[in-house]
């Protein structure tokens, strides 16, 4: 997982491990490991949480306009590959965009459909333009 650039280069966002996971080595293999999203302000040097604790996060990025950040995330600590959710913050910076007005734009599929139904978001990459 790699870290993103906010919008104007003001910080960067990224996912960090909790430190009870700090001496496991990556994420290559395990990605249900314990952590959150971050968002560290290069101007003050102010590290803000962004997510829940306890989460496994991948693929943060922000909308084309830069108003909005995103991320999957599932619960930490399950099966590996597990399904996601997509979670959706509106960027304002640092101050504005904390979890308040974070939101689940696809949640978790917990039961099983029907095969017509949608299924949940299951993937280990996602297509980058």
């Amino acid at each position: 997982m790699k870290a993103t650039w906010a919008p104007g280069d003001t910080g960067v966002v990224f996912f960090g491990l909790d430190e009870a996971d700090t001496p496991r080595l990556g994420r290559i293999y395990c990605n249900n490991r314990r952590g959150a999203v971050y968002y560290y302000e290069l101007a003050t040097a102010k590290l803000t949480k962004l997510s829940d604790d306890a989460i496994a996060a991948e693929n943060i990025s922000f909308s084309p306009n830069g108003k909005t950040l995103v991320w999957f995330q599932r619960p930490a600590d399950g099966p590996h590959q597990a399904v996601l959710e997509l979670i959706a913050i509106e960027w304002n910076g640092s101050e504005k965009s904390e979890k308040g007005n974070r939101r689940v734009v696809v949640p978790i599929v917990k039961e099983q459909r029907s095969p017509e139904e949608f299924q949940g978001l299951c993937f280990t990459q996602v297509p980058s333009n």
